[in-house]
């Protein structure tokens, strides 16, 4: 008689739930992994862009209207193409690509996704033909393209850093996904301020930057050297006590007039920045007669503009002994009103306790050409 077997069981150790769970996030990349895949590729496209997405073009737009914005520091030339719903694999730079081999490899071409349009854009930046201050050329500045409610960023930096090499022959180029029915612009932002291109029309809205579109010449103060003309006597020609011609000259630089300044910002709108040098020669003492009294004191340089105070001053402003001052001043003007006039005063403290203690002088400079 056989003895009594227990049937034979096959066991094996149950999944742990960390096990359980690797195993289900594993899965789902793979899953994440093939929806990509399947929106970035089709049966006839090496790739599929996105709104925006951003690839890098190996060629110029050849079908867009050339264009230039001009910021303090430089000069923007961007060219913006028609949309257009797929471009020539050859044309595009997709080494960042994650399947990039295989896009490479691709006889079909890059596509826009359905809703979407491919816009080609090239930009190039150089610096400004009047010159600019270091200070001006490190302020950074932003080029976008602008598309409905979306924006890409085409450059973001400083002129030392965005400026194009001399004589390039290929600029940044890139190739952008926007929604098709988007309306498209170029917009560059520059210390607060943004100008707007509308791509369609070709209008230009340039804001606060209107003055660099159209700038104003310098204005000749007749001061730029030292003359019998430019030299400053005491405020009242009555006094007994008066400054030696040849003792009290000053210089004033070309007034120069401009929308920017790189300690003021932008001027408001409906104004513009008006800057001149001073150069004040060391007034060493006053003659009445045959009296001579030394000047022990020259107190700070001050400057006006048809009665107005600058809104900037620089090297002027110190109460010292006797010395030469020399600095900078800049004044806010109306940019439909030429200035008129140019004031120049300081007070003078003479030696000794007779009166008068305080000698102020002057000079008015007109700004007409005329004596």
């Amino acid at each position: 008689m056989r003895p009594l077997h227990s049937p034979r069981r096959h066991t094996r150790a149950q999944a742990t739930r960390g096990e359980v769970n690797l195993a289900l996030t594993a899965l789902f990349a793979v899953l994440v992994l093939l929806v990509t895949l399947a929106m970035t590729t089709s049966t006839d496209s090496s790739h599929v862009v996105e709104v925006g997405e951003q690839l890098p073009l190996q060629a110029a737009p050849y079908n867009g209207d050339v264009h230039e914005i001009i910021v303090p520091s430089a000069t923007i030339t961007v060219r913006v193409g028609q949309p257009v719903e797929e471009v020539d694999t050859a044309l595009v730079d997709l080494e960042d690509l994650a399947d990039a081999e295989r896009a490479r490899g691709s006889d079909d071409p890059v596509r826009a996704n359905d809703g979407a349009a491919l816009v080609p854009v090239s930009w190039s930046v150089r610096p400004a033909t009047s010159g600019s201050s270091a200070e001006i050329q490190a302020v950074p500045f932003t080029v976008r393209l602008v598309a409905g409610e979306r924006s890409v960023d085409l450059a973001d930096g400083s002129l030392q850093s965005l400026r194009s090499a001399e004589r390039e022959t290929s600029p940044p180029m890139s190739l952008i996904g926007v929604d098709e029915a988007a309306s498209l612009s170029i917009e560059v932002e520059y210390d607060g301020a943004t100008q707007t291109l509308d791509v369609a029309t070709g209008e230009l809205d340039t804001g606060l930057a209107e003055g660099l579109y159209s700038p104003e010449p310098a204005i000749d103060t007749g001061c730029a050297d030292r003359t019998v003309r430019c030299h400053m006597s005491t405020v009242d020609p009555d006094s007994t006590w008066q400054v030696d011609r040849s003792d009290a000259t000053i210089t004033a630089r070309r007034l120069t007039i401009h929308p920017y300044d790189p300690e003021l910002g932008w001027a408001a709108e409906g104004q513009r920045w008006a800057t001149t040098g001073v150069h004040t020669a060391s007034v060493s003492g006053v003659e009445k007669g045959t009296g001579y009294r030394s000047v022990d004191r020259a107190g700070p340089v001050k400057v006006t503009l048809d009665g107005a105070e600058p809104e900037r001053s620089t090297g002027l402003d110190d109460d010292r002994l006797v010395g030469t001052r020399v600095g900078s001043v800049v004044f806010a003007i109306d940019a439909d009103t030429a200035p008129r006039e140019l004031a120049v005063e300081q007070d003078l403290t003479l030696e000794g306790t007779q009166s008068p203690r305080t000698l102020p002088v002057h000079i008015s400079i007109p700004l007409d050409g005329e004596e």
